[in-house]
C-alpha cells in the first residue's frame, strides 16, 4: 500500500512538472535577462486569471505565461517596495529615539545645596516653581532627580528638614535612619513630609514661603552614653528612649545639657525622674 501511495505521489510530481515546463518553456525566451517566475508564483496567478476570465472558451491552459510572469514580477516588487517602506520608517523612529534619549542626557542638572533644594521643594509644592508656573507638571521623582547628586550626598544617612520662621521651628521631620537612596531624594522627600505630618504646628501656607528657613540635619553616628556631662548641645544631638517611647534633640536646639535632657524626655512624654537611655547624635547641620 506504501509502495502504491509512494509511486502516486511521484506521478503527480512528474505531471506538475510537465505542465510547467510545457507552459513556460514557450514564453520564457520573452522575459528580461533578470526575471524568472517561481513555480508557485506560476500556479497562483494561473488560478487567478482562470477565475477572472469571463469566457467560457478560454481554459486555464491558454492564459499568457509572458502575462502571469509579469504580474508574478509586478507583485514581488511592490512587496519589496513596502519592506523597503517599512524599513526606512524603522530607521527614522530609531534616529528620531536616538535624538530624543541625547537631548535629555544634554539636559544640564541643577546644582544645589541641600538648603537650597529644599527651598525649591517648598516652591514646588505651592506650584511656585518655574516648571509649574509654565503650566508643566513634574512628579516628585523627576523633580528630585533633577539635582546633581555630588560624591559626599550620595552617602545613605538620616536626615532631618527644620523649617524655621522668626527663629522659631515652624515645622520639622525626619528619621535617623536612611529611608532614601541619597542625601538629595532624602531632602526633597523629608521637606514635603515636613509640611504634610508634622502636626505639632498649623499647617503652613504660601504667604510664608519667603520667610522660612531650612535647617537640614544629616546624622553621621549614634553614640550610646551614660551620662549628659559629655554632650555639646550646640554641636550633638541627644535621642532618648525608655518604656517604648523615645524622641530625638537635633544639634542646637538647647544651650545646656541638662536643658536639653528636660526638654527631650518632655518630647518624648517620659517623666523627669524616670530613668531611660541616653544617645548622642553626631550629625552635619547645612543652613
Amino acid at each position: 500500500m506504501q509502495v502504491l501511495l509512494l509511486g502516486l505521489a511521484t506521478f503527480a510530481c512528474v505531471l506538475l512538472t510537465f505542465a510547467w515546463s510545457s507552459d513556460s518553456d514557450a514564453s520564457a525566451a520573452n522575459l528580461p535577462g533578470n526575471a524568472y517566475i517561481r513555480p508557485a508564483e506560476y500556479y497562483r496567478w494561473k488560478l487567478r486569471l482562470s477565475e477572472q476570465t469571463t469566457s467560457p472558451k478560454v481554459s486555464a491552459p491558454s492564459v499568457s505565461f509572458q502575462k502571469m510572469a509579469a504580474l508574478a514580477i509586478a507583485e514581488r516588487s511592490e512587496t519589496s517596495e513596502s519592506d523597503r517602506e517599512g524599513n526606512n520608517k524603522s530607521a527614522v523612529h530609531d534616529n528620531s529615539d536616538t535624538h530624543r534619549k541625547n537631548a535629555d542626557a544634554r539636559v544640564e542638572k541643577i546644582r544645589a545645596s541641600l538648603p537650597e533644594i529644599s527651598r525649591r521643594t517648598l516652591k514646588r509644592h505651592f506650584g511656585l516653581d518655574d516648571l509649574s508656573l509654565s503650566g508643566q507638571k513634574q512628579t516628585i521623582e523627576e523633580f528630585a532627580d533633577a539635582f546633581v547628586v555630588p560624591d559626599n550626598f550620595k552617602s545613605n544617612c538620616g536626615l532631618f528638614v527644620t523649617l524655621e520662621k522668626n527663629g522659631q521651628t515652624r515645622a520639622c521631620w525626619g528619621s535617623i535612619s536612611a529611608n532614601h537612596k541619597d542625601l538629595v531624594h532624602a531632602t526633597v522627600y523629608t521637606t514635603e513630609d515636613a509640611l504634610h505630618k508634622d502636626y505639632r504646628y498649623a499647617p503652613i501656607t504660601k504667604s510664608e514661603i519667603n520667610q522660612l528657613i531650612p535647617q537640614i540635619t544629616v546624622v553621621r553616628r549614634i553614640v550610646p552614653i551614660n551620662s549628659i556631662s559629655v554632650m555639646h548641645p550646640l554641636k550633638e544631638g541627644l535621642m532618648v528612649r525608655s518604656g517604648g517611647k523615645g524622641a530625638v534633640l537635633l544639634p542646637g536646639e538647647a544651650s545646656d545639657p541638662h536643658y536639653q535632657l528636660v526638654k527631650c524626655k518632655l518630647k518624648a512624654g517620659i517623666p523627669s525622674n524616670q530613668p531611660c537611655q541616653l544617645y548622642k547624635i553626631e550629625a552635619d547641620v547645612y543652613r
